[in-house]
């Protein structure tokens, strides 16, 4: 089954690295740029096909990459000129050598006719040479420098298409979260007693701006400190109304954040089912305050008082799977990840906050919604990447949690795995991320050679071609270099990857 993930992650990064290409190939076509192949895959071909215009598509077996080959793309406009020169040169070299000879060895016939033999294939070679350098039309070198800018940064722009493309699919599929209150907290020092909100309402907006799947609520009330008002948007009944609420301090408190899977598995001693709102208030009524030292958040207090659950009595369940239950009380407190069972129950530390509990409420977009909200949600999966990116920079993110080719694959099969709401949010990250990568002005990628092009059109004049290649060469190998030592530290630091 890992395989099967393996192979549709491996298909995916060749979907986004195809877009890529293919928006360097509609560029190039739309401005008459002579493309010599389109390739989807590296190494040997398993199938190719030749137009007339002599332009070959090709299927390569490796499916880690992909390109497309534009006519002297590394090659100096001016390198025929040059050439005719030292062809020319060298022609007149040769007329003099022979002049030369014929002088010193009037008396050796025979060896004249030789060398004489040997300039003139000299100079056909040189005349052959001197045409074959001659340059092919729409030569990448030979075409305007705007033209090579747009194609240039035509890839990583087909990459950000494709993920808001991809992300209204998502949206549309999927909708998005906003937080519904379970239940409130109360404290002496507030001044709007509950502070208005009711169990069951579901936040709509914070000061007039939508909770939106690229603005969530706690990213919207993060800035507002303690005792600042701001204004709550509900929907409670069906019936939109404006709460004012501020941040107060709270004591520690247990919640119940996750409990689906314990509906109908919660008993008391006497053998009687526990409805979820009695088992809410069981939890919510624990005195956090004995929780202490190591013990503080441990779940010390919360042991003892759920002791009296899961006792043996007149349950639907088995006496085997009643014991279970009873002999695992830290399932409620901890989850189990194998089994796909997560916490149910949290400790919240005293803090700032608006005092509420919340659970997650899924909304749905319209098909024109979503095609509405892809564009901002694109932009914020960039956003994303971005602080990620400056978080490697600046020490905020460990290196270790970075990876090259194998561990994105080997990540992006487990993201497969866990349903189709994170696969369908992996594709417009991913195509957004390669884009985002891509015009980093790096050796090798789009945007260095977009900088070169820029240079160009500053100065009016070129960076020598020799110059240039060698330095895309150079920085190809770092990167090579990078991604291999990305993958290997990843591996040491999370050897358990290795287990795909």
């Amino acid at each position: 089954m890992n395989i099967l993930y393996i192979l549709l992650a491996l298909v995916v990064l060749l979907v986004l690295i195809t877009v890529h290409e293919f928006g360097h190939y509609c560029a190039g076509k739309i401005f008459g740029f002579k493309i010599n192949e389109f390739s989807i895959g590296f190494g040997p071909a398993i199938f190719k096909r030749k137009r007339k215009d002599g332009e070959i598509f090709s299927i390569r077996a490796l499916p880690l990459g992909g390109y497309c080959a534009f006519e002297g793309e590394d090659e100096d406009e001016n390198a025929s000129s040059n050439d005719d020169k030292k062809e020319e040169k060298t022609e007149t070299q040769n007329l003099n050598d022979e002049e030369s000879v014929e002088t010193k060895q009037d008396s050796q016939e025979n060896a004249e006719q030789s060398n004489q033999t040997i300039e003139e294939e000299k100079k056909e070679e040189s005349v052959e040479k001197v045409e074959q350098k001659k340059p092919v039309e729409g030569s990448f070198n030979t075409m305007a420098a705007w033209k090579r800018l747009v194609v240039l940064l035509a890839g990583v722009t087909f990459n950000f298409l494709f993920a808001i493309l991809t992300s209204a699919i998502y949206l549309m599929v999927t909708g998005f979260a906003t937080v519904q209150i379970s239940a409130t907290l109360k404290t002496t020092n507030f001044r709007f007693g509950t502070h208005g909100f009711h169990k069951g309402d579901i936040v709509i907006a914070v000061e007039g701006k939508k909770v939106e799947a690229y603005r969530s609520f706690a990213t919207m009330i993060q800035d507002y400190g303690k005792d600042e008002d701001f204004v709550v948007t509900v929907d409670r009944d069906g019936v939109l109304m404006d709460i004012t609420t501020r941040k107060q301090e709270f004591p520690a408190f247990y919640f119940v954040s996750y409990n689906e899977y314990f509906k109908g598995k919660l008993f008391a001693e006497d053998g009687r089912a526990i409805g979820l709102d009695v088992f809410i208030d069981i939890v919510s009524s624990i005195d956090t305050s004995v929780e202490t030292g190591d013990e503080k958040g441990k779940g010390g207090a919360l042991k003892e008082r759920l002791s009296t659950i899961y006792k043996s009595g007149d349950t639907t369940l088995s006496k085997e799977e009643r014991g279970t239950w009873g002999d695992n009380i830290d399932l409620l407190l901890n989850g189990d990840e194998e089994k796909g069972i997560y916490t149910c129950i949290t400790y919240a530390p005293e803090g700032v906050s608006i005092g509420i509990i919340q659970q997650n409420y899924a909304k749905e977009y319209s098909f024109f919604e979503s095609i509405g909200k892809s564009i901002p949600f694109a932009f914020y999966l960039c956003k994303l990447i971005l602080v990620s990116l400056v978080g490697l920079f600046t020490g905020a993110i460990a290196v270790s949690e970075a990876g090259g080719t194998i561990t994105a694959i080997s990540q992006m099969a487990e993201i497969s795995k866990m349903g189709i709401g994170p696969f369908l949010l992996m594709i417009p990250l991913l195509s957004a991320n390669l884009a985002l990568f891509n015009v980093l002005p790096v050796p090798s990628l789009d945007g260095a050679r977009s900088v070169f092009v820029l240079i160009e059109m500053i100065f009016k004049k070129p960076v020598p071609r020799h110059i240039e290649g060698w330095i895309h060469t150079i920085g190809l190998f770092a990167l090579l270099a990078l991604v291999v030592f990305l993958d290997i530290n990843h591996f040491i630091a999370c050897p358990i990857i290795l287990l795909l």
